[in-house]
């Protein structure tokens, strides 16, 4: 019994000591700027990235290219090149893609690919409202594919149930004109993140939920703020979730905040990551980008000439990172690797 009791303290006190280590753990150490496809510039910014595996990735920019990579980002190739401005990328394996056009007016509104890249081709079979831009693609699997936009309104949401052959629309404006980012747990329940309004003026964050595919929405969150929109969405678990919100970088400082729920996106609450005097001796933060690796530690770029900031605490806190500026998307594939995309190109690993 003495000794069965001695080697229960002893995993005791090893478990304590192995938890506090991690707690010690430099996160932020753990990227990297990779070679970028486009020299990096104030007023160039690679706006979506999307890998399928460790090894083979792709890159999209506002400057109209599609980039791929073979060898976990070391290197890249064009695909595609036109005159569109790529806000979105979204691949159900290593053949199998869509980008969606932020400025989609042309009719140059989505792009399917079937062999990894090496052709894209318009998808015009869209049926009305058509969106004239979209800012947000979930690829849910091979068969389901969900997109919405735009930003400037109007607010469409879009979804093919059959690999991208026959697509469905349907306009939820009288609920949010803007529509930015969505995240779906399964075939049937989503989210779509957005603004109230597309005029920026008087805007107010709001998420949207669906339980039937996209088929229904309800509002399931709206902030009382004006000049706010919701930006980008991270799970880093079934139920603990985030979401950036941008705040309009004019009139009085005012603080800033992010959103996060615990049971799932049923419920969110609002939290201050950035105050008014913040705002008042650094400008604004705006914030775009927002990434978790788990429930605790993550990562949230900014929109205007900030750096990104670093959580190790759920939010709780914040400090200056050590990596990205103007990061507008960070996609983790494990808690061990993810990618960015910003003014240039970023790799998250901790192998």
């Amino acid at each position: 019994m003495r000794k069965f009791f001695v080697i229960f303290v002893c995993l005791l006190v090893v478990g304590c000591e192995v938890e506090d280590n991690d707690n010690d753990i430099n996160y932020d150490s753990n990227w990297e700027t990779l070679p970028a496809p486009v020299a990096p510039d104030t007023m160039i910014k690679h706006d979506d990235v999307f890998f399928v595996n460790e090894q083979k990735g792709w890159l999209v920019t506002r400057n109209g290219q599609i980039y791929n990579t073979i060898d976990g980002g070391e290197s890249w190739g064009l695909q595609f090149e036109d005159d569109i401005y790529w806000r979105c990328v979204g691949f159900a394996d290593e053949l199998h893609g869509w980008a969606g056009n932020k400025l989609g007016d042309d009719g140059k509104l989505l792009y399917q690919t079937n062999d990894g890249g090496e052709n894209w081709t318009m998808v015009n079979n869209i049926p009305e409202p058509v969106p004239p831009g979209l800012c947000g693609i979930f690829v849910y699997n091979s068969n389901i594919i969900n997109a919405c936009g735009r930003i400037y309104g109007p607010g469409v949401f879009i979804r093919s149930e059959d690999g991208g052959a026959n697509w469905t629309s349907l306009d939820l404006n009288d609920m949010a004109e803007m529509l930015i980012d969505l995240y779906f747990w399964d075939e049937m329940n989503g989210i779509i993140v957005g603004g109230t309004s597309a005029g920026f003026e008087d805007s107010h964050a709001i998420i949207l939920r669906t339980e039937d595919g996209g088929e229904n929405w309800e509002v399931i969150y709206e902030g009382d703020r004006e000049r706010e929109w919701c930006w980008k969405i991270s799970f880093p678990t079934f139920l603990v979730g985030y979401v950036s919100i941008q705040k309009g970088a004019w009139g009085d400082p005012a603080d800033e905040y992010f959103l996060k729920t615990t049971d799932g996106g049923n419920t969110w609450t609002e939290h201050i990551f950035y105050t008014s005097i913040q705002s008042t001796e650094n400008s604004w933060f705006s914030s775009q980008a927002i990434g978790f690796i788990n429930e605790d530690v993550g990562w949230m770029g900014s929109y205007v000439n900030q750096p990104t900031l670093f959580t190790s605490d759920g939010g709780e806190s914040w400090t200056e990172s050590s990596f990205g500026w103007h990061v507008n998307r960070i996609r983790f594939l494990s808690g061990q690797l993810g990618y960015a995309t910003g003014q240039t190109v970023y790799k998250y690993s901790s192998d």
